[in-house]
């Protein structure tokens, strides 16, 4: 897996300041490969030390190993568009990459887990705030479709209550 793969998939788990560095190298790899710590952090606006806590997490030694992984990844992709494309061809396109990203970090053992534990849940609970929320309620919908009982709960203190009437046998998903 290439280091802006790696930084991608750990990018949920970094701090706000961490955050600023990530979405630096996932936009411009090539950038960030030429600069040294100091211009980076002048750059995004964090402290060196936040740099070297970010590349230490994406299992570098230090910058200038981070930066020899950077020079080692292919070079994004970057979208073909043609005159003739059509919106929808960019649409197709767009997700069409983004569903091979997410087939390359599958992890088929894990999905087979979850597909056993919902399959034989007595009930789904699916726990979403914001636009989370929506992606629960299109989840329960989709569920529901298939025969299994699911509720979808976007506030948090309905999500509280539902925790008192649950059971063994009741699956929670929190989005």
């Amino acid at each position: 897996m290439s280091i802006v793969s790696t930084v991608e998939e750990q990018y949920p788990t970094l701090s706000r300041q961490e955050r600023k560095v990530a979405l630096k190298v996932i936009q411009s790899p090539k950038e960030v490969q030429k600069m040294t710590i100091s211009s980076l952090a002048k750059t995004v606006d964090v402290s060196n030390a936040t740099i070297t806590r970010f590349v230490k997490k994406m299992g570098c030694t230090n910058f200038y190993n981070f930066k020899l992984q950077l020079a080692e990844s292919p070079a994004p992709k970057a979208p073909v568009v043609s005159q003739t494309d059509t919106v929808a061809d960019q649409v197709y396109n767009y997700y069409q990459k983004i569903l091979s990203g997410t087939w390359e970090r599958l992890y088929t053992d894990e999905l087979q887990t979850a597909v056993n534990l919902i399959s034989h849940a007595r009930r789904v609970y699916l726990f979403g705030l914001g636009s989370s929320g929506y992606t629960a309620q299109e989840m329960t919908q989709r569920l529901l479709r298939m025969g299994i009982a699911a509720f979808s709960m976007t506030d948090t203190h309905v999500m509280y209550i539902s925790g008192g009437i649950m059971q063994p046998d009741d699956v929670i998903l929190a989005i």
